[in-house]
């Protein structure tokens, strides 16, 4: 899987403008949360379609996540000028901001987001700040209006082209729907200090099952009658490993603390969650969300589901 490595400091003559009216605050904050635990730094790519939002470990080689979500799902009114390829704004901040952020807006019912440059006050350069300001339609004269300023690291052009999702290069041996993930999130969560590690296995008759081994004991719980559903167009997985029986399990033993950050989106209630598991060597988990689920008030108009993708590597025995 491929890596990208963290941006440098831009110049400050980049042309950059972006603003909008927040109108899912509570599916910002529940992504927020659901990433949270997975380090100190969140990537956003604003475009005029779409926002991306990258998850990855600063070490070669751990976990990464991805998703791409409408615009429309999260923002009105939106505008951006900007001079890298795509009209896009790439950047990098604290996750620590964005959440402490999104939690007070869940009390506001008007919120608009604008991209600002402010003096550091450290230098005579200019530091880019992600501003929400907080507001309530029809406001009183007492009524509070909160502003949070998140300072942000604008991604250079150059670092910009490196960072790209990892790609598949083959069809996984195992595609399967995981239960509730917040029945397995209890359960793991009883036994997450027991192990570094946790093993994943599956098949294509319906059948997953979670082991953890230590030195004294091997836990291990399995279901069944799960559904085994298509992961890309073309060829099923039948078809490509033709050799391979329906009843093999393909397997991928995984970082324990990876699982459990993974288990956290229970928090945006997916309506499917697939596991693919490319035996020994990484597991890639489709997270299905539907955003709009979150608006007090939503639109007419129906946005496709977002995919959550978390890219988890395999370690060996």
């Amino acid at each position: 899987m491929q890596q990208h490595v963290r941006p440098t400091r831009p110049s400050d003559n980049i042309r950059l403008r972006m603003h909008c009216q927040v109108i899912n605050s509570a599916g910002l904050y529940k992504l927020a949360q659901t990433l949270e635990k997975m380090g100190s730094s969140l990537t956003l790519i604003f475009n005029p379609i779409s926002l991306q939002v990258v998850k990855w470990e600063a070490q070669a080689g751990g976990m990464q996540v991805w998703a791409t979500i409408s615009q429309g799902a999260l923002f009105s009114s939106f505008r951006i000028t900007s001079s890298y390829t795509g009209s896009e704004i790439p950047f990098d901040l604290r996750l620590e901001d964005l959440v402490q952020a999104m939690k007070s807006a869940q009390e506001f019912s008007n919120i608009s987001l604008k991209l600002i440059k402010k003096q550091n006050p450290s230098d005579t350069r200019l530091q880019p700040y992600l501003e929400f300001i907080m507001g309530n339609d029809n406001r009183q004269a007492n009524d509070v209006v909160l502003t949070f300023e998140l300072p942000v690291r604008i991604i250079p052009p150059g670092a910009r082209s490196t960072i790209h999702e990892p790609v598949d290069s083959r069809m996984p041996e195992v595609a399967i729907m995981l239960p509730n993930l917040l029945s397995l999130r209890t359960d793991i969560n009883l036994l997450k200090s027991q192990s570094r590690y946790i093993t994943l296995s599956a098949n294509m008759t319906g059948e997953f099952r979670w082991r953890v081994d230590t030195e004294l004991l091997t836990m291990e719980k399995q279901y069944t009658h799960l559904d085994n559903p298509a992961v890309a167009d073309g060829p099923g997985i039948l078809d490509q490993y033709p050799d391979r029986s329906p009843q093999s399990f393909a397997s991928a033993r995984i970082l324990m603390e990876d699982f459990v950050n993974f288990l956290n989106s229970y928090h945006l209630s997916p309506s499917d969650v697939i596991c693919a598991i490319h035996d020994q060597h990484h597991i890639t988990f489709h997270v299905s969300v539907n955003f709009e689920m979150f608006q007090d008030h939503p639109s007419n108009y129906r946005h496709d589901p977002t995919m959550i993708m978390y890219y988890v590597p395999a370690h060996d025995e």
